[in-house]
């Protein structure tokens, strides 16, 4: 499949974490620093066409990133990464269950060797979590600050972190000057009226408290929509929070599945839908609009008017 088809049939699915991540090919669903980007084209789609589109923004994700946790030699380390040696998307099941339970996922010696070996590949970064100054927000976890407008404050083990959220910092001529995914995530969250957002990040105590001898804790990550502050969180063990995973659908991939092939759209899954939405009804509620509501009740009237 070309990376223009993969573009073209990137769709988001909503629901708890291992309800959704199962619905996507493998290796598709899209990185919080590709989320970013894609909400970055979004805006400039919007400003130029002048027509409204927020479907990216308007929606909380569960990127493709996960979050490891040891203590090495007293200090407690993050490894943050992406689609390789992924502990959470790649054993969702299990992962979720565990972190939904105990509050942490414990990943077994190959997972977390694997996790190792990809930050010698630069697919991962590692930091000391006492480098990232972090500001405490609950006694489970803190944060540290990304002001959108002046950033160079980041000291580098912080901008590591925070190019993980939100892009690439490398510098890139274009026309006028130069520029980074970086740079227009954060000229995209000054558009939104955003001007600062967190980076949120387990405390040293937390990670020192719940990691065994030789062993690790993962947690899930997200990223936050616009309305909010499009904060990015790695720290996450609510994986039964209704959020979005973005990718290729697993049915879309299945009959593109030939090099070559036409694509073909896929056909909309609507028993799952209405499974979903009936699975945590109080949670489905909290997100509803009245506008949502009343077609959601025109639905079911129209229903019972056919009986």
């Amino acid at each position: 499949m070309t990376s223009s088809t993969l573009e073209q049939k990137l769709e988001n699915r909503v629901g708890s974490l291992a309800q959704v991540v199962p619905l996507f090919k493998l290796g598709t669903a899209r990185t919080s620093a590709e989320i970013t980007q894609e909400r970055v084209a979004e805006q400039k789609a919007e400003t130029k066409q002048r027509k409204r589109d927020r479907t990216l923004r308007d929606k909380l994700f569960y990127p493709n990133n996960f979050a490891m946790y040891t203590v090495e030699g007293g200090d407690s380390f993050l490894y943050l990464g992406g689609r390789t040696a992924n502990l959470i998307f790649d054993n969702v099941q299990e992962a979720s269950q565990q972190l939904v339970k105990t509050g942490n996922y414990t990943p077994n010696r190959e997972s977390i060797d694997a996790v190792v070996a990809s930050v010698n590949s630069g697919e991962t970064v590692r930091v000391n979590v006492a480098d990232l100054k972090l500001k405490k927000e609950t006694a489970e976890y803190g944060y540290f600050e990304i002001d959108t407008t002046s950033y160079a404050t980041l000291n580098d083990e912080q901008k590591k972190v925070a190019a993980v959220g939100y892009g690439s910092m490398e510098q890139r001529k274009v026309a006028g000057g130069e520029t980074s995914d970086f740079d227009e995530a954060m000229a995209m969250l000054r558009s939104e009226g955003i001007s600062t957002t967190r980076v949120y990040v387990l405390h040293p105590n937390c990670v020192n408290k719940n990691v065994k001898k030789d062993s690790a804790i993962a947690r899930a990550c997200w990223l936050d929509d616009t309305v909010n502050d499009s904060s990015f969180g790695a720290n996450v063990r609510y994986v039964n929070y209704i959020g979005a995973v973005r990718g290729v659908p697993l049915a879309f991939a299945v009959e593109n599945a030939a090099e070559g092939s036409e694509p073909k759209q896929a056909k909309p899954d609507y028993v799952g839908a209405i499974k979903l939405l009936v699975a945590d009804p109080a949670a489905v509620v909290q997100h509803l609009s009245k506008e949502n509501a009343d077609a959601l009740m025109g639905l079911v009237n129209l229903f019972y008017a056919k009986k």
